[in-house]
């Protein structure tokens, strides 16, 4: 019985991250939302029954250690959701408080390389640069930083203190040195924890050339201790397709939904805006990556008679 509902929580949880990350785009007043993304919320609501997760009066609090709760009433069980506050399923920079200047970065995305503060690039969108928080499906709260072009993770070497920050195909085990959390501090910096001990992500120093686990137990926490998590690329569209679009750098076919497309885009060198077809249109579900740079003004001006494709350029992140 725990186990299902444990499952049925999992799942829960990894479909109200994806529909957060498909949030509905604003322009003129207006807002307009995704394809899958009001199906994914209205699914949010739903039970194998079809009734709603939010009918009960007792519900599972994501930050305490009950596990189900049963309305007395009707027998409905509901979990209430508390989601993250930083970018799941998205690829990232993970900027260092202590250097700001520098990312969280790999040079080679292989088994054993270290973790290291480099300077990044944005407009090269290097892979070891980026990186892509997936949630752990085996430890609440808990996620793997995963290198944005392979399988390898992040995980502290020997499961000791002082260890380096290496690379790790941890997905082929549950390996509590894999997984982390992220805890957001007052100053909106986050301290990132390893399963199971007290020890802290901590930025490379004049003893330590890599990124290294410490006990960073200091009130306030010191600079090397703390992290930015920033999104990538974020997208908007006015819900038409610009007359120029530019040079097509690649083709997804079939698109699985919208944030599949955002991503490849994000982590594509010279892609710089997207348009995107919905299934029932003449090219079909699809996603076509361009490289030009799409001001707001297009969006609103001279654009392309066609109701099945919309043009998504890039934004600045909130």
């Amino acid at each position: 019985m725990v186990l299902a509902w444990q499952t049925m929580i999992f799942a829960t949880q990894l479909l109200a991250v994806q529909a957060q990350q498909m949030p509905c785009s604003r322009f003129s007043g207006e807002q307009q939302c995704p394809e899958g993304a009001q199906e994914m919320q209205d699914a949010l609501g739903q039970n194998a029954g079809g009734e709603s997760l939010m009918q009960a009066k007792k519900s599972i609090v994501a930050d305490t250690d009950d596990a189900v709760t049963e309305d007395s009433l009707t027998g409905n069980m509901s979990v209430e959701l508390q989601l993250p506050s930083f970018p799941v399923d998205r690829s990232v920079y993970i900027r260092s408080k202590a250097y700001p200047e520098l990312y969280l970065s790999v040079r080679r995305s292989t088994q054993g390389e270290p973790a290291k503060l480099e300077k990044c690039d944005k407009t090269k969108k290097l892979p070891g640069c980026m990186w892509k928080i997936e949630p752990s499906l085996t430890t609440k709260d808990h996620y793997y930083l995963r290198t944005s072009d392979t399988e390898q993770t992040l995980h502290n070497t020997h499961y000791a203190l002082g260890q380096r920050a290496t690379l790790y195909p941890c997905r082929a085990g549950n390996f509590p040195n894999c997984q982390w959390s992220l805890q957001k501090t007052t100053s909106g910096y986050y301290k990132i924890k390893i399963s199971g001990k007290h020890f802290f992500m901590t930025a490379p120093d004049e003893k330590n050339p890599s990124v290294t686990t410490q006990l960073c137990n200091q009130e306030p926490p010191p600079p090397e201790c703390l992290w930015q998590v920033e999104q990538a690329a974020c997208y908007a569209t006015a819900g038409t397709r610009v007359q120029e679009e530019g040079e097509t750098v690649f083709t997804v076919s079939p698109m699985l939904n919208l944030i599949s497309c955002e991503e490849k885009c994000a982590t594509t060198v010279n892609c710089n805006s997207f348009t995107q077809c919905a299934p029932e249109g003449k090219q079909g579900g699809r996603c076509e990556g361009k490289d030009r740079v799409v001001p707001v003004g297009d969006l609103h001006g001279a654009t392309k008679p066609d109701s099945h494709c919309k043009t998504y350029m890039e934004v600045l992140c909130p």
